[in-house]
C-alpha cells in the first residue's frame, strides 16, 4: 500500500511480527492471545535466528499438536521467543480494518486505509475477490466492491 522501508529499519536485529487480529468479543473481555500473524514477520537469517528452526525440529510433535498450538502462527510466536509487535498502524487486515461491520458491509464499500504499509488478506476474500465484491457463506463475510485494491495489487 505504501513504502515499507521502515519495516527494515524498525528494531533492527530483533524479531518482529504483527499481532494477530482477534474479533471484538475477545478484545472486549481482554482475551487477546499472545499470537503473531505470520503474514508479515521478520527475523535475521542465519545463525542468530537458527534457534527458531531448531525449536521446530526439536518440538515438531508439539508444533503439529493442535491441542497445544491451535495454529502454526501460535507455534511460530512461541519459537521466536522474543517478539516485538509491528506498530499496528503499519499493517492492516482487510477484514478488520477495511470491511465495514455487519450489517453495514451490505451497503457500504470497504474503505482504503491511507496510512498502512501492507494490507493483509487472511482467509476470504482474496484481493481479486475483494476488487469485484464478495459474497461469502455468511452474511458478515460479504463485501461491496473495492476497486481501489487494483491499484496496489498485482498477481
Amino acid at each position: 500500500m505504501n513504502n515499507i522501508d521502515s519495516l527494515f529499519d524498525y528494531k533492527v536485529g530483533e524479531n518482529c511480527i504483527i499481532h494477530n487480529w482477534v474479533n471484538w468479543r475477545k478484545r472486549l473481555v481482554g482475551r487477546v492471545p499472545f499470537v503473531g500473524n505470520s503474514s508479515v514477520f521478520r527475523f535475521d537469517a542465519g545463525p542468530k535466528s537458527d534457534y527458531i528452526y531448531q525449536t521446530f525440529l526439536k518440538e515438531m510433535a508439539r508444533a503439529e499438536d493442535t491441542s497445544i498450538f491451535n495454529t502454526e502462527q501460535a507455534f511460530l510466536t512461541y519459537a521466536m521467543k522474543e517478539v516485538n509487535w509491528w506498530p499496528k498502524e503499519w499493517i492492516h487486515s482487510y477484514k478488520w480494518n477495511c470491511r465495514p461491520p455487519c450489517p453495514l458491509n451490505l451497503i457500504q464499500p470497504p474503505k482504503e486505509p491511507k496510512e498502512c504499509k501492507i494490507l493483509v488478506f487472511h482467509g476470504r476474500p482474496d484481493p481479486d475477490q475483494a476488487i469485484e465484491g464478495f459474497k461469502g457463506k455468511r452474511i458478515y463475510h460479504n463485501t461491496k466492491a473495492a476497486p481501489w485494491i487494483e491499484q496496489h495489487w498485482r498477481e
